[in-house]
Parts: structure tokens; sequence; C-alpha cells
């Protein structure tokens, strides 16, 4: 009778299972190389020649300025493309629904990006060197969302002003007293002068 020949531990592994994305978690950006203008953002980006540098999300949202009679307003509907360096607009076309001409480029460390509302924010009011405040106003999918957040967090690292001074409640002014300027009383006896009586 024939031995059988001796057998080998065989241990069974499994497949690795790719780990899901966290439920729950902050939104976040969609790829731009995977977005439908992204060639023709660029053309439009740069000064001269197209822009070849990094992007770090583009979007959809509404444009206007910041008014007290905001209501009556004119709103765009424009591209916004965030950058390392620069937010730059674009409005859109009437029909073709794609990115038409650049309106707006400015540097990140030159503008205050101030939330409006609590998490997650879609409204932000920008301050820069122009002459009223502007509001834009994003939608509410999470590419959006996430730009929105990725905004406001780049452009206070470039600006690194403190948290007190991008609220938007107004500074209170302190009273003076309109006397300040009015000589006291050992100024007088020094000099003899009087103060005229009204």
């Amino acid at each position: 009778m024939e031995a059988e020949p001796p057998t080998e531990n065989v241990i069974e592994t499994t497949p690795a299972v790719p780990e899901a994305p966290p439920v729950g978690g902050p939104p976040q950006l969609d790829p731009p190389e995977n977005h439908r203008w992204v060639e023709r953002l660029r053309s439009l980006a740069g000064r001269k020649t197209s822009y070849q540098g990094p992007i770090i999300g583009i979007t959809q949202g509404w444009m206007s300025r910041d008014s007290s009679f905001h209501i009556f307003a004119a709103r765009y509907f424009d591209y916004a493309m965030l950058t390392d360096e620069h937010l730059v607009c674009f409005s859109t076309g009437f029909l073709s629904r794609r990115p038409r001409r650049r309106v707006f480029r400015e540097p990140l460390n030159a503008l205050v990006v101030i939330p409006r509302g609590d998490e997650p924010f879609r409204t932000m009011r920008i301050v820069g060197d122009f002459n009223r405040p502007l509001l834009f106003e994003v939608r509410s999918d999470d590419n959006s969302i996430a730009f929105a957040r990725e905004l406001v967090a780049r452009s206070r690292e470039a600006v690194r002003l403190p948290a007190n001074l991008l609220s938007t409640k107004k500074p209170k002014r302190s009273r003076k007293s309109r006397a300040i300027n009015a000589p006291d009383a050992d100024s007088v006896e020094a000099t003899g002068e009087q103060t005229p009586t009204q």
C-alpha cells in the first residue's frame, strides 16, 4: 500500500476590499481635470497665454454687488475657478451656457472672504480693492459646498488676518468728550489766560 504524500498547510487569503469613504464626512471637491470646460477656463484665465498652473476647484454660482437694497441687485450665474493664488470668475454664455469671458481675477491675499450663515454655508461676502463688496452664492451640491469652504480657508491663510477682524459686526465707536481740546485749569492758571464765556 503506497504512502500518501504529506499535505502542506495552505492558508487561504481573501482579496483586500477597498475601504469605502466615510459616511457623513465633509464634502469633497470634484477633480478639476474632469470638468467639461477646464481647457476653455484655462485659456480664458491667463492674461496673455493659457493658464497652466494648478487648479483647486471649479464651480458655478450667483455673483452680485452687496448693497443695502440687494434684492434689486443684478445677479449673474458665473463660473468660478480657484487656484492656489487667485480667484477667477467667468461670465456664462446665454445660449451656449459655456464660459464666455473672464470678468474677475484677484489674488487671494488681496481678498477677505466672509461666510454668511452657519455650516455648511453657501453665501460669501468678498471684500477687496474694488468699489463695492461682492456676494457669491453657490449651489447646495457637495462640490460647491467644498469650494466655498476651500475659498474661505485659503483666503484667510493668504491674508493671515485674525478671526475677530473677519466678523461681520461693526466695531463700536468710542464716545469722546467734546471738550477734549479745552485747556485744563492748571494750564490756565499758569498762563493767566481766561477762556471766553459764551
